[in-house]
């Protein structure tokens, strides 16, 4: 109990600080949609809002199913109004799930499992994201939770199957892409000879989506998810995708350059990385992209290096999952994503960890987590000035304007 209330601690303060951010990123839409289920419960996305700057009749196509929003409307039943700090401090009830859940993972699958779980919970990815009401982490917290429960049946806690279950249903009910580590995982247990009941257990999260977008069809008159396809396949370049993936996954796991195990390299990457907190010369800001690269290659490096020992040992204890899991969010994504971002590694970052990270030292573990918990809380604060420099903007300008009767329209980035 002890490790676990360190962990939750340790998540909440990554999340206190910067829980006054403002509204940033795809928030405004999930905190809208919310608060049309206070009056439209089944179909809370037929409501009309803002889409890059075009009015949109309604959130047919929205990339994310409502679980997520549905939690926000229970938020905004309890509270009246929304309010930046008390909806983020409700909302960290995500983030520490799947910090736990992880930590669960890790003591089956990893030989220092506190460790490792403290470098998912800093994790620049994790920290940025944690304190957000986006929907990356509640899916994420959602999976990790529904494999830390199907593994407890596995251990022979039977009835921990149907919450699994559940679970799983809820991860893809707060994001599409839940589907791509479920995949991995039904491919996992078909493989391993597992009983039916595990496989339906698996089989229910996508046939109750497929009955939400049967539904939704029939409410909206159209296919939900067509507007969302079109979409990204008018965006993003494979090539520039595949590029993008070694940069983020050397600047969102971890310090850069930190996994190599030479000291020599990370003291490099310190360097860089301080003068990036200076400034950089002119033209020398490719040699930060050049350590974010070294830094993805060794991470994916140890990850394939690592999953190739643990195929020729020829134990199994349930990882054939993971060893799918990351590569296939990190294919899906260069091949569909309209680019790469943080959010998009955060959901492979888990299985990353589990297998590049699972015969590590803790005295190398903890040479990883000093650096990285203090590159992931400088991020964070870089982010929430970013944010609310946003919300300062709209108060000095747009505020001014609408008292003159001024009719301005605003999303997003724009606070």
């Amino acid at each position: 109990m002890k490790r676990y209330a360190l962990l939750t601690a340790v998540v909440l303060a990554t999340v206190i600080p910067f829980a006054s951010r403002a509204v940033f990123m795809d928030e405004h839409i999930f905190l809208n949609i919310a608060r049309s289920a206070q009056t439209h419960w089944f179909f809370p996305q037929d409501t009309p809002g803002m889409f890059f700057g075009s009015v949109v009749p309604d959130f047919a196509s929205h990339t994310h199913p409502p679980v997520g929003e549905y939690y926000l409307a229970l938020i905004y039943a309890v509270m009246g109004r929304f309010e930046d700090t008390p909806f983020r401090l409700a909302f960290s009830v995500f983030p520490i799930a799947a910090v736990l859940a992880f930590y669960s993972l890790a003591r089956r699958f990893v030989a220092e499992p506190l460790w490792v779980a403290l470098l998912f919970a800093l994790s620049p990815a994790f920290v940025v994201y944690a304190p957000t009401l986006m929907m990356d982490v509640p899916m994420l917290a959602f999976l990790l939770v529904g494999f830390a429960l199907y593994f407890k049946s596995v251990d022979g806690v039977r009835r921990a199957l149907f919450p699994a279950s559940v679970c799983f249903v809820l991860a893809v009910g707060t994001g599409y892409t839940a589907l791509i580590p479920l995949a991995c995982f039904f491919v996992g247990l078909l493989t391993a000879g597992r009983p039916p009941r595990e496989l339906l257990s698996v089989m229910a999260a996508p046939a109750a989506l497929a009955l939400w977008l049967a539904a939704m069809t029939v409410h909206f008159g159209r296919f939900p998810l067509w507007g969302t396809v079109t979409y990204f396949l008018s965006q993003g370049s494979m090539l520039w995708n595949f590029v993008a993936v070694f940069t983020f996954v050397g600047g969102v796991t971890l310090f850069p350059l930190a996994a190599s195990g030479k000291p020599l390299l990370s003291a490099g990457a310190f360097a860089v990385a301080l003068v990036a907190m200076i400034g950089f010369p002119a033209g020398a800001a490719p040699l930060w992209i050049v350590v974010l690269i070294a830094s993805g290659a060794f991470m994916i490096a140890r990850f394939f290096s690592s999953a190739r020992e643990l195929i020729a040992s020829g134990r199994n204890s349930g990882e054939a999952f993971l060893l799918l899991w990351f590569p296939a969010v990190m294919i899906f994504f260069v091949v569909a994503a309209d680019m790469i971002n943080g959010r998009y590694v955060l959901l492979g970052i888990p299985a990353l960890y589990l297998v590049a990270f699972r015969k590590m030292n803790r005295r190398s573990l903890i040479g990883m987590v000093i650096p990285t918990a203090l590159l992931s809380l400088g991020v964070a604060y870089g982010d929430y000035r970013l944010v609310n420099a946003n919300r300062d903007f709209v108060k000095a300008v747009v505020e001014p304007l609408l008292t003159q009767g001024v009719t301005v329209w605003g999303g997003a980035e724009s606070g």
